[in-house]
């Protein structure tokens, strides 16, 4: 709830939300996020945020995004404040770097993500998939709950073990993904705060994050150390990143640089792509008659055959699922950017070092571009209804230059998952749950998505689960779509 809004407008019309105080500002933003920002975005397409002496643009209009991501992208850094937090936990990695140093290292990892990786990574992904629905055996049909957001960090950290390391990660995956979960919570409370305790400072809050970097550590360590890595390790991204050189210069990355790369791609493992997945879970378990069309779609295309790389392009309702779900429950909610120099957006004029907020939970659920908005519609991403939408009405990876890399990587990943866990289980929501979401950085479900199985091959176990929690739905509480072609992947 906003407690000390003043809404005006300046001369030229202009939504503002204005704060005298920057300690009020911090502290509604801090108490809801979510709630701030989805109420300034009701005020107009380009929104200013002043709080004291300070301002930011929030900018919800795909065209407003296209010019700051897509066409004006070399005038719009890393927001300095975010960045730093990822140097906190990820070094010098591609998101907390900008310039040339970004540059080349976008250029070595860009082509280590190539179809040949995404198709070898599919089979692991299957196979660690398999090896987890195996482990469930004992919990259908009994009523047990599962914790499907943890489960999902675990199997995602065990799939970029294999996938992009050659490494076994299922003894560290817990470990790990206690860590990722701590170490970005730590980036949401500074994040959120005006001021913050130096980490040098030994506080409680300030020892556990110590701890929580040197978990991180030990392990990215652990994985870059060549005798951890497997034989078969050789085509990995690891390896690619080891060998690849950079056309201009020939300088490959240093020892600090791959592994500031591997932290990075392990926190988007257990941070947005296990967070995306979690959301998925409960959409489909809250939806039965989207759950009827996708085991209809795995029945006639997989008929109890292992989900695989080249079964892709017939899945194309599971993808249309993944893509909704991203588009309802963006894990990564809010980019943020610094002007260079000086621009107008949306009738602003944007000054040199002013910040610019764009959300793709905003734009997402915006309802003139998206019919019913908070309706979970796989359908809306059929191709025949993707015409005509404007580019950027849908960018939960982002867009322009510093599209997340992996963005392919991780829609193979999620369909390939959902395809072989609906082939074995029915996941029910388990009653009485309140599932709402929480903002650690990414945008997560609260407490979790509490689930109970059930064989989809028998039919037996927990029925009608599935829509128990429609009241506590929190969809209803609260670009140009890409149609994913494998076969150009």
């Amino acid at each position: 709830m906003i407690t000390s809004k003043t809404y005006w407008r300046s001369r030229r019309n202009q939504p503002s939300v204005r704060y005298l105080s920057l300690l009020r500002f911090f502290g509604d933003l801090r108490r809801d996020p979510l709630a701030f920002f989805s109420y300034a975005a009701t005020l107009g397409d380009a929104v200013e945020l002043r709080a004291g002496f300070s301002k930011a643009w929030l900018l919800t209009h795909p065209a407003h995004i296209k010019h700051v991501l897509q066409d004006h992208s070399r005038n719009y850094v890393g927001q300095s404040r975010v960045v730093r937090l990822f140097q906190l936990g990820g070094g010098n990695g591609l998101l907390s770097t900008e310039g040339e140093l970004w540059l080349r290292q976008r250029r070595l990892i860009q082509p280590a993500l190539h179809r040949d990786l995404l198709v070898q990574a599919a089979g692991h992904i299957t196979d660690e998939t398999e090896s987890m629905v195996a482990g469930w055996a004992g919990l259908a049909g009994h009523g047990t709950s599962l914790e499907i957001a943890r489960a999902m960090a675990l199997l995602t950290l065990r799939i970029a073990g294999r996938a992009f390391f050659g490494t076994d990660l299922s003894r560290e995956a817990a470990t790990l993904a206690d860590a990722m979960t701590a170490l970005f919570e730590h980036f949401n409370h500074r994040l959120f705060r005006l001021y913050t305790i130096p980490e040098l400072l030994p506080t409680s809050r300030n020892r556990r994050f110590g701890r929580t970097s040197r978990t991180i550590e030990r392990i990215v360590k652990q994985i870059t150390e060549p005798s951890q890595r497997s034989e078969g390790s050789n085509s990995c991204l690891l390896a690619a990143l080891l060998n690849a050189q950079d056309a201009p210069d020939k300088v490959k990355l240093t020892q600090s640089q791959i592994r500031d790369a591997v932290a990075t791609f392990l926190g988007a493992a257990s941070e947005t792509t296990a967070v995306a997945l979690a959301w998925t879970w409960y959409l489909i378990a809250a939806n039965p008659e989207v759950e009827l069309k996708l085991k209809d779609e795995l029945r006639i295309n997989l008929a109890g055959r292992a989900s695989t790389f080249r079964e892709l392009p017939k899945l194309r309702y599971t993808t249309m699922v993944v893509q909704e779900a991203l588009r309802i429950f963006p894990p990564a909610w809010m980019m943020l950017r610094t002007a260079v120099d000086a621009d107008e957006i949306g009738g602003f004029r944007i000054p040199r070092g002013g910040t610019i907020l764009m959300s793709p939970y905003l734009t997402q659920r915006r309802g003139d571009i998206w019919d019913d908005p908070t309706r979970f519609d796989p359908e809306r991403f059929a191709p025949g209804r993707s015409q005509g939408r404007p580019e950027f009405s849908f960018f939960p990876f982002g867009g322009g230059p510093r599209q997340c890399p992996g963005d392919d990587f991780a829609m193979v990943e999620m369909v390939l998952i959902v395809a072989t866990v609906l082939q074995r289980y029915r996941l029910g929501l388990v009653p009485g749950q309140v599932i709402e979401p929480r903002i650690t950085f990414a945008m997560r479900p609260r407490n979790g998505v509490m689930v109970t199985l059930s064989d989809a091959r028998t039919g037996t176990g927990e029925r009608g689960l599935v829509a128990a929690n429609r009241g506590n739905d929190p969809v209803r509480k609260n670009s140009q779509s890409r149609n994913y072609d494998y076969r150009e992947v």
